[in-house]
């Protein structure tokens, strides 16, 4: 059942929602949105912590996203005595990765991306803002915000209604996410086998013509399938759109496959 939102809802912008929610904040996450502040700077959560906590489910994961620079964000929490260490190996591409004794986060500067070389990490970065930031992210429904400082939801591209729905839809144009990733179809019907629905119009139109994903790897292509398995409400649906869409020759290439699906 789908959380109840309208809590002081506001309708800033056409295009931006925000409204209240209480989520439960781990205490390191607290201890870094008040040492962001102290230096004038804005923290999120970002994706799947907020879609679950929604949901009303328990989030796994509690990806940041800041108007920091890398940069920034390192010079703040290197002298912060609850930060056990500090990972830049994904520094270029805006990501600061910070640990503590409880869990490891990542913080996220905003940004823009362009030039997916291989479909998967893009050749240029650029550090913007949160409105340009959501445009480069996959789904609705996993482009959501939670501002630390308020307290509050953002919504910019109606992933609260989509949720609401079970409606899976891309940011922007489905081929343009695609390109970006084509692990982002599996993806797609994953989500969508999760909430018991299908994919919007869209996807789907583009989907049913066909797509390659012969550059995504076997093992990113084998940990998506795994989840769909494990996560989706019917096994039987999550299986019949991979083979609606014609994406078994790429999960288990040269093999034969049984589509007699069971609940299983």
């Amino acid at each position: 059942m789908f959380r109840k939102l309208i809590k002081e809802q506001l309708l800033l912008e056409a295009d931006e929602v925000r409204f209240k929610f209480k989520m439960d904040i781990p205490e390191d996450i607290r201890k870094i949105q008040k040492v962001f502040k102290s230096k004038g700077k804005d923290l999120y959560l970002v994706g799947g912590s907020v879609r679950d906590a929604l949901l009303s489910k328990a989030p796994k994961d509690w990806d940041l996203a800041t108007d920091a620079t890398p940069d920034e964000v390192i010079q703040m929490l290197k002298v912060e005595s609850f930060i056990t260490n500090i990972i830049e190996t994904g520094k270029s591409f805006g990501v600061i990765n910070a640990l503590t004794d409880n869990d490891e986060y990542e913080i996220a500067t905003f940004r823009s991306e362009s030039g997916y070389e291989d479909s998967r990490r893009p050749s240029n970065v650029e550090f913007s803002d949160i409105a340009t930031d959501v445009m480069r992210r996959d789904l609705t429904i996993n482009a959501l915000f939670y501002d630390l400082d308020t307290n509050e939801v953002v919504d910019l591209v109606g992933g609260v209604e989509d949720l609401k729905n079970g409606i899976v839809k891309t940011v922007g144009e489905p081929s343009e996410r695609f390109e970006e990733d084509k692990l982002r179809v599996l993806r797609a019907i994953r989500f969508a086998a999760r909430f018991g629905s299908s994919v919007d119009d869209k996807i789907d139109k583009l989907l049913s013509v066909g797509i390659d994903l012969s550059m995504i790897s076997g093992e990113r292509i084998r940990d998506e399938f795994i989840k769909g398995i494990k996560t989706s409400k019917s096994t039987t649906n999550f299986l019949s759109m991979l083979d609606k869409y014609k994406l078994f020759d790429a999960i288990f290439p040269n093999m034969s496959i049984n589509k007699n699906f069971i609940e299983s």
